[in-house]
């Protein structure tokens, strides 16, 4: 809906006291995993996958676990983290049709978009999902193949992996 000058209507503005808490929120939230990822879990994987290998669980060992991870299990996180953050929003975009929502505050001049327009933001989500999800299959292919191709663990990884213990 165009105003009096032609130019459209903007959805309304975070204040500029609701964006400094947004993004101190997210700063509080980011950081810590950041933190968590940088000096625990990847130094944890990297001497993992050197004796992955090693490892057995059952019928699989630890190398294609690694490789189920990184290949599936990392994906389809991620496709069903985006569909819980936008997927509700994105829903009803589509019963709007009209994006922003009505009343939604954004964080810099936007202007509505109406019809079809709108659901630019919800095709580009479910194209993203459907492309990792497909990623995620053929990754879990790929995956058995490498992990299967993985060379048993040698007495001198077995020393290092108890020495390491």
């Amino acid at each position: 809906m165009p105003d009096a000058d032609g130019n459209g209507e903007y959805a309304p503005l975070y204040s500029r006291q609701e964006r400094i808490r947004i993004a101190l929120m997210l700063v509080l939230v980011i950081a810590p995993i950041a933190l968590i990822s940088h000096f625990w879990l990847i130094p944890w994987i990297s001497a993992y996958a050197e004796f992955a290998n090693c490892y057995t669980y059952g019928d699989i060992n630890g190398l294609q676990l690694l490789l189920k991870v990184a290949f599936v299990y990392l994906p389809l996180s991620f496709a069903i983290f985006l569909l819980l953050l936008l997927g509700r929003r994105c829903i009803r975009i589509i019963q709007a049709r009209q994006d922003p929502l009505p009343g939604e505050k954004v964080l810099r001049p936007t202007r509505y978009r109406y019809g079809n327009a709108a659901l630019i933001l919800p095709a580009v989500v479910l194209l993203i999902v459907i492309v990792i999800t497909c990623f995620a299959i053929w990754g879990s292919f790929q995956a058995d193949r490498l992990g299967r191709m993985a060379l048993p663990c040698t007495p001198e990884q077995r020393i290092k992996l108890e020495q390491s213990l």
